[in-house]
This record gives C-alpha cells, sequence and structure tokens, in this order.
C-alpha cells in the first residue's frame, strides 16, 4: 500500500493513528509526488511530528522512469535521504540494500 495506490483512506488513517508509543518503527511505500493533492505532504508533515524518518529511494524504475532530484531534495528537508543509483537491479540484490539501509538507520 503506498499513497498513489487508491483509495488512500487506509493508509492516511493508520498515518494518523500511529504513535511511537504503540509503533516504535514504521516502514512505509511512499510516492514521492508533491503534487496539488497534497498526500505525500500531509503524510510526512504528520509522520515527521513524532518520528524521525529516513528515505531510501530508488533512483531509476525498471522501466526506465525515475525520481526527479526535486522530489529527493524534498525528500532531504523532511529526513535522512539516501539514493539508490543503480539500475536494472534484480529485487533481492536492491532488498539487500534497503536492509543493509535500515540496520544502519537503527544504529
Amino acid at each position: 500500500m503506498s499513497n498513489d495506490d487508491p483509495p488512500i483512506d487506509k493508509l492516511l488513517k493508520f498515518i494518523l493513528e500511529s504513535e511511537p508509543s504503540s509503533r516504535a518503527y514504521l516502514i512505509i511505500a511512499l510516492c514521492a509526488d508533491f503534487d496539488s493533492a497534497g498526500t505525500a505532504t500531509t503524510i510526512l508533515d504528520s509522520l515527521k511530528e513524532q518520528y524521525d524518518l529516513f528515505f531510501w529511494v530508488l533512483k531509476y524504475g525498471w522501466f526506465g522512469d525515475s525520481v526527479t532530484d526535486m522530489q529527493i531534495n524534498e525528500l532531504k528537508r523532511y529526513g535522512h535521504t539516501e539514493v539508490f543509483m543503480q539500475k536494472r537491479i534484480e529485487s533481492d540484490k536492491r532488498a539487500r540494500n534497503f536492509k543493509k539501509f535500515i540496520e544502519k538507520s537503527l544504529d
């Protein structure tokens, strides 16, 4: 579930009701589209009030799409951001890199 998967009501409810006392850590998928609908901004503004935010960004999608520098810079405003720059890397290798990022972030 991500903020670009309709309907987003369940995700927004989960985010708005999450508290560190009941959920010390959250891992969510986020589409970094900072559009006029403002769902990414709403989610991040809510989370930054209670959590330290860390972002692991896949710069390049499998089919050639990419996250823009503007989107990455916007995420950096909210928290530590690491960008995975490799293109067309198999899922197991991406997963290992993501796991390393999580472990490093928890230290």
